[in-house]
């Protein structure tokens, strides 16, 4: 150790992480593995209804947002189209955007408890 190493203020941390050597490990299998459940956890996995029956549900305001609910641009509009008779299929009609992008959306105002489903 040199004298200004010994008189420098950080001589007493440890050295820096890029200067010591490390042993390169593939972390994708500890990684598939460790995010999967067993049997400590209390995850229920749940598949909704598949994109063929969800189109013909009929959608219905749950409530109507308030103050405090931010709504997007896309939100409004479909939400505007909701009328408690049209399928999900017209609405994607109506409002000209991807099926997959609508349904998006609309599970969003779902999960928010903005729309429900009968």
């Amino acid at each position: 150790m040199t004298p200004a190493e010994s008189q420098s203020p950080l001589a007493h941390l440890p050295t820096p992480r890029n200067r010591i050597p490390t042993l390169p490990f593939a972390l994708e299998e500890y990684a598939r593995w460790s995010c999967l459940p067993d049997g400590e956890d209390d995850i229920v996995f749940e598949a909704g209804p598949t994109v063929s029956k969800m189109i013909d549900r009929v959608p219905h305001v749950a409530a109507l947002p308030d103050a405090t609910v931010r709504l997007t641009r896309d939100e409004t509009l479909l939400l505007s189209l909701v009328d408690g008779v049209s399928p999900v299929s017209l609405l994607v009609q109506l409002i000209g955007w991807d099926a997959d992008l609508a349904l998006v959306v609309l599970c969003d105002l779902f999960a928010r408890g903005l729309v429900t489903f009968d």
